[in-house]
C-alpha cells in the first residue's frame, strides 16, 4: 500500500509540471502522452529543454 501511495502522491505533481513545462515550450498538453511510448520519455526530455516562448 505505501508503495501506491508513494507513486500516486509523486504522479500528479510530476504530470503538472511536465504540461506547464510544454505549455511555456509552446507546445500543446497532449505531447506529455508521448512518454508513454517507448523512447518517448527522451523525445520530452528534449522538448523540455526547450528555451520558453514567454520572456
Amino acid at each position: 500500500f505505501g508503495l501506491f501511495a508513494w507513486a500516486t502522491g509523486i504522479l500528479i505533481p510530476s504530470l503538472a509540471l511536465s504540461i506547464r513545462r510544454l505549455r511555456d515550450a509552446g507546445l500543446p498538453w497532449p505531447w506529455v502522452l508521448l512518454g508513454l511510448i517507448p523512447f518517448g520519455v527522451i523525445a520530452l526530455g528534449v522538448l523540455w529543454c526547450q528555451p520558453s516562448k514567454y520572456p
